[in-house]
Order: structure tokens, then sequence, then C-alpha cells
């Protein structure tokens, strides 16, 4: 079934990277609509600036 798409390190750290985009996105939103906290949403926003360059440093190679 999984024969000709095998699991790779290079799929698996994307598979990493995708989720914790999604999990900063997400925390984001929620801090920004829920209005909880302002460092909340700023930290979340940090996370995903940080996360977005990592990405991109990995797969620029």
């Amino acid at each position: 079934m999984f024969s000709e798409h095998s699991i790779t390190a290079d799929w698996f750290i994307q598979q990493v990277i995708l989720a914790l985009i999604h999990s900063a996105v997400y925390g984001m939103a929620y801090h920004f609509f829920k209005g909880l906290s302002l460092g909340g949403a700023v930290l979340a926003c940090l996370c995903l600036l940080v996360v977005a360059w990592l990405a991109f440093k990995l797969f620029r190679r």
C-alpha cells in the first residue's frame, strides 16, 4: 500500500513543521478572537515566524 511512498526523514520533518505552523496559527487565532491575552497572540506570532524561518532554511538547501 505504501510501497511507492516510503517515509523519509525529509517528509517527516516537513510534516512536523506543518504541524507546528498549524498549531501556531490556531493558537494565535484563538488568543486573538477570544481576546484572552495580547501576549499570547504575540508569542504565537513569534513562534510562527521562527518556524517559518526554520522551514525556509531547511528546504532552501
